[in-house]
């Protein structure tokens, strides 16, 4: 399921269903929604750094270390501060039915 979402682009009554700003950002909605990809999938990946941390192996968008390097993982925000959740965090039903949320 998680390679047909990011080969097919879904749209539901004219409305994207990962609504993400850019490339990152739609990766984001994604993985809120879906939770982590296959390690095989982020393995084959040639930007798979761009995106998720080398050393922890997290999304860089919800990612922060405290201050014993340890890896915490929180909400994080898009360019335009829309909050954008941790893995998982969000339910199918609630993108595909008109969740009051501006995010879908």
């Amino acid at each position: 399921m998680w390679l047909t979402c990011l080969v097919v682009k879904l749209r539901i009554q004219g409305t994207p269903l990962f609504p993400g700003e850019d490339e990152g950002d739609q990766l984001a909605c994604i993985i809120e929604l879906l939770g982590m990809p296959p390690q095989r999938l982020l393995d084959q990946c040639k930007r798979t750094r761009q995106f998720f941390s080398s050393t922890h192996g997290y999304p860089r968008y919800c990612t922060t270390t405290d201050s014993e390097g340890r890896a915490v993982l929180r909400p994080g925000k898009s360019k335009r501060g829309k909050l954008r959740g941790l893995p998982g965090s969000r339910s199918l039903q609630q993108a595909l039915n008109g969740c009051e949320d501006v995010a879908f």
